[in-house]
């Protein structure tokens, strides 16, 4: 379901789902009471109830628990998001203590593989796909840290701590690409597309007196329907769309860099 956030904005997206949804509920229900009688139709209303109510139950929970996972895998993405950046400005504090000319050159291509991340491959990863700059970048942090393990200018307990740092980044970068990747499955969204539907065709089934009153009900039904399915395709790509996750967690370890002495 990507692609309909690469092809269309949110606004749009809403405009066509919310929207669209009010409007075929509406029609369907306007033709249904102008061409079903009433004594009939209202006879459907006890039966249709105890239905409609064991569907809703079902469906509602449905819901729930892919609202919850959707919701909780964008934290985690965030969460991933500010460990990365988090560790770039470890990375760059080791770098102060290191002899010249290797904590310069560790220092500007961590400096190098932040910007390009911020840049770049967040571009990139709306798309679900990785950045060969920010690739690239990050094999330049690991041939310092070949040339310092190398050359023998560090000790060894500093050593292994600042591979372990680099080793981290690398981590959690594979983590965060992943995670721009990662989708619910069609299987699930045929689920919950086909449990909307079947939600709004039970309205159907109902009569009610008041026509404005009925066409109002289904109408709200639908566009909460219709919200909650936008909010879930909007969740599902924490690096997509409107509600996705910043890169400001980089920004700021940037400007923390700049900061430093």
């Amino acid at each position: 379901m990507r692609f309909l956030l690469l092809e269309f904005s949110t606004p749009v997206l809403a405009l066509m789902i919310v929207g669209g949804a009010i409007s075929l509920t509406v029609a369907a229900t306007y033709l249904v009471r102008r061409l079903v009688p009433e004594e009939l139709h209202a006879s459907n209303n006890q039966v249709a109830g105890f239905l409609f109510a064991a569907v809703a139950v079902i469906y509602g929970v449905l819901l729930a628990l892919t609202t919850l996972m959707v919701w909780q895998q964008f934290q985690d993405a965030q969460v991933t998001v500010e460990r990365e950046a988090n560790v770039i400005v470890d990375l760059v504090r080791q770098a102060q203590e290191l002899p010249t000319p290797y904590g310069n050159d560790l220092k500007q291509a961590t400096i190098s593989y932040a910007q390009i991340v911020d840049t770049d491959e967040w571009n990139t990863m709306t798309r679900g796909e990785s950045s060969p700059k920010a690739e690239a970048a990050l094999e330049a942090i690991w041939t310092v840290d070949r040339r310092i393990h190398q050359d023998k200018i560090n000790a060894e307990e500093k050593d292994q701590f600042i591979f372990e740092i680099m080793d981290t980044l690398g981590n959690l970068r594979r983590i965060r690409l992943l995670e721009s990747k990662s989708e619910l499955p069609s299987l699930m969204w045929l689920l919950l597309c086909g449990g909307a539907l079947l939600m709004i065709g039970f309205t159907l089934f109902f009569r009610v007196k008041n026509a404005r009153a009925h066409l109002l009900m289904v109408a709200l039904l639908s566009a909460l329907i219709a919200f909650i399915l936008l909010m879930i395709l909007e969740l599902d790509n924490p690096f997509t769309g409107m509600l996705h996750v910043p890169p400001l967690a980089f920004q700021q370890a940037l400007e923390i860099i700049q900061r430093m002495r």
